[in-house]
């Protein structure tokens, strides 16, 4: 049984970067840590244990399911809310969460139960499968799903960064190195 705590629509309001009252804080010794990396590449670094936000935005025949109550289970918690008013909700969960279970309208007759798997991104050939690695590899795309032009200068600065013509176009090659750049950040 894990523990609940209750949401409101602009998220959980026990944030972890915020203190409260009666909250003790443990600063830990500065460590150093010394990684060797060559130049004139592109590196990804990543601190461990971070809470990782969870960003949905719950749509049905394109209407938002907005201020709806909902209740989101993982690894053994259990997060209570209300969607806003376009059908978002954005909730701290631990970075290595594999799968949630959220529940829209709970006990209602029209109870909406969804299997999440964050981290989990589209294909390489979607539009957001394609802006999503753009953007965890440090790139700005637009993450609206369209091929814009933000998106087509990060392809481009991708491209260039890959030695790859740079077209601004999902061809096969560019696909292939964007998969195989964000596969090494895994």
């Amino acid at each position: 049984m894990g523990v609940a705590r209750e949401c409101g629509a602009q998220g959980c309001p026990r944030r972890p970067f915020v203190l409260r009252p009666g909250d003790v804080v443990h600063i830990p010794e500065l460590g150093q840590e010394e990684t060797s990396i060559a130049s004139g590449s592109m590196h990804t670094f990543r601190r461990k244990g971070v809470p990782a936000t969870l960003k949905l935005r719950l749509l049905e025949f394109d209407e938002p399911l907005a201020s709806l109550p909902y209740v989101l289970e993982y690894d053994g918690e259990e997060v209570t809310g209300t969607t806003d008013a376009d059908g978002g909700l954005e909730i701290f969960v631990p970075p290595d969460t594999k799968r949630a279970m959220l529940t829209v309208e709970p006990g209602e007759d029209d109870e909406r139960v969804y299997d999440v798997t964050p981290r989990a991104l589209n294909p390489v050939e979607d539009v957001d499968g394609m802006q999503a690695r753009l953007a965890n590899l440090g790139y700005e795309p637009s993450l609206d799903g369209d091929l814009d032009e933000q998106t087509v200068a990060s392809l481009k600065e991708f491209q260039h960064d890959q030695a790859l013509e740079e077209t601004g176009e999902a061809d096969e090659a560019t696909l292939g190195a964007l998969s195989k750049a964000y596969e090494a950040t895994k």
